[in-house]
């Protein structure tokens, strides 16, 4: 790497928004939609069709949007010049614990009314657990609790750069290594470092957003970058198909935690921070960006809708023989409820707020 290629500029004085990080928001929400549409055809057919096939593509390819969130989180929160009152945090850290009990809670009677009630200890017990979409809120509840530290590493641009390291090896590496090589001397040696748990990447992808935010990359550097990502792509496209007509579909090559889809990640931000800044936000991405978290716990709902009720059996069938066609339109179908769901809310608030000051 040649002198220049990297360049720390250090960290702006917050001035409004930055137009590409609320765009990477916006692609990373609809994303975070196509995944979990396309992983209902990728869960029912077999990993020798042609549909299931397609449908690992979406599946891998849009695995960049939960890192894309921390990232975001990483890149706003790790600024020094953004002052962070001790008090907004636990409000922030309140606000995401009260949101992943009461959704869970609403998703567990919403899906009990498919199944039938089943008593009380199991409401209790599956809300507690979470369905399979919450955990995110809580390793956010984690990033909160240790962003006073995370901050004190991002004022210290070596410490910062020091640190994406030691996380990518020991984070990212770790979980990339216990996956792929199983039983591999490598493997031995990371189950002796115990520190690290599931959900951890969170950490490596929020430093990331604070490495990102503070230095400015060659465009050889970028380039370079966007061509191993979408190598890595192709790579975790492969070996998830090969592995699945082997064993059976598994999330191995399409966990965020895997350095394929770490590398892929990064790319995809390179690019939207190139190309997301050219022209400003219209209104109805402003109005997409801050409905991102409902977006992200509304669509689950209309997602169980779609696979449990009969009236939506022949888009189902549909969605398992065309999934080329199928995935984007019902992806773009839930996405635009959810995002209806949102708005309502929104409104809901403001109204809200407005009679209470009256």
């Amino acid at each position: 790497m040649k002198s220049g290629d990297v360049v720390y500029i250090g960290f702006e004085p917050m001035r409004g928004r930055i137009t590409w990080l609320d765009r990477l928001k916006i692609v990373a929400a609809f994303a975070v939609v196509m995944t979990h549409i396309a992983s209902i055809p990728w869960q029912a057919l077999p990993a020798s069709s042609t549909a299931w096939a397609i449908s690992s593509v979406y599946e891998v390819a849009t695995r960049f949007c939960v890192p894309a969130f921390f990232f975001v989180t990483g890149a706003l929160l790790l600024n020094p010049n953004k002052k962070i009152a001790s008090d907004k945090l636990c409000k922030y850290i309140v606000r995401a614990s009260m949101l992943a009990l009461i959704v869970s809670a609403l998703y567990v009677l919403f899906e009990l009314s498919f199944d039938g009630w089943q008593g009380w200890r199991y409401l209790i017990s599956k809300t507690l657990d979470g369905p399979y979409f919450i955990w995110y809120l809580w390793v956010l509840v984690g990033v909160y609790l240790l962003m006073p530290i995370l901050r004190a590493i991002a004022s210290d641009r070596n410490l910062l750069t020091y640190s994406c390291v030691v996380a990518f090896v020991f984070i990212i590496g770790k979980s990339t290594i216990i996956s792929m090589l199983p039983g591999s001397l490598a493997d031995i040696a990371y189950g002796n470092i115990i520190i690290f748990n599931r959900g951890a990447e969170a950490l490596f992808y929020c430093l990331l957003g604070g490495w990102f935010i503070t230095h400015r990359l060659s465009r050889r550097v970028e380039n370079d970058l966007i061509g191993i990502g979408l190598s890595s792509l192709a790579i975790a496209v492969y070996l998830n198909w090969e592995h699945a007509v082997l064993v059976g579909p598994d999330l191995y090559y399409v966990a965020r935690d895997n350095a394929l889809i770490a590398l892929f990640s990064a790319a995809v931000f390179i690019c939207i921070s190139r190309w997301g800044s050219v022209r400003p936000l219209s209104r109805f991405e402003t109005a997409a960006c801050k409905c991102g978290m409902a977006i992200y716990l509304v669509h689950p709902f209309f997602r169980l809708v779609f696979e449990r009720l009969p009236m939506f059996s022949g888009a189902l069938q549909l969605l398992m023989d065309f999934p080329a066609i199928m995935i984007p339109l019902v992806s773009f179908a839930c996405y635009a409820l959810s995002l209806i769901v949102g708005l309502l809310f929104q409104w809901l608030i403001r109204s809200v707020r407005i009679r209470l000051r009256q």
